[in-house]
């Protein structure tokens, strides 16, 4: 479980030294609000694509980042990878999501989860 201290210096050391990094989370139904609402509060602009029939992995995605630019251009090219039908990590290999920041995208949810608790 992460200490107030350990959130503080995670966004310290990746969010604002990396403030265009946007990050793609696929939710089930029942975490994605939650996992919205505790993205909003913690000052990203965030942006839920809807899973669509012909993907792959039928969950929503949740995209949020600190730039709302960057958010929205990785919604339309998040959505047009995944209408082709790819993996999930085929789909963030193609956006440009460095393979280093996965883990720091869980350590994000898992926070969110944990202030959400």
């Amino acid at each position: 479980m992460r200490t107030q201290e350990e959130h503080e210096s995670f966004h310290h050391e990746v969010v604002e030294t990396y403030p265009s990094m946007v990050y793609v989370m696929p939710l089930s139904p029942e975490d994605l609000q939650a996992q919205r609402d505790a993205a909003q509060d913690a000052g990203y602009h965030t942006r839920i694509l809807r899973a669509q029939p012909s993907w792959q992995d039928r969950r929503d995605v949740l995209i949020f980042g600190m730039r709302s630019r960057i958010v929205d251009d990785h919604y339309t090219r998040v959505g047009q990878r995944a209408a082709e039908g790819l993996t999930w990590r085929e789909i963030l290999n193609g956006v440009g999501m460095a393979r280093g920041f996965f883990t720091d995208m869980m350590a994000v949810w898992s926070l969110f989860s944990e202030l959400r608790g």
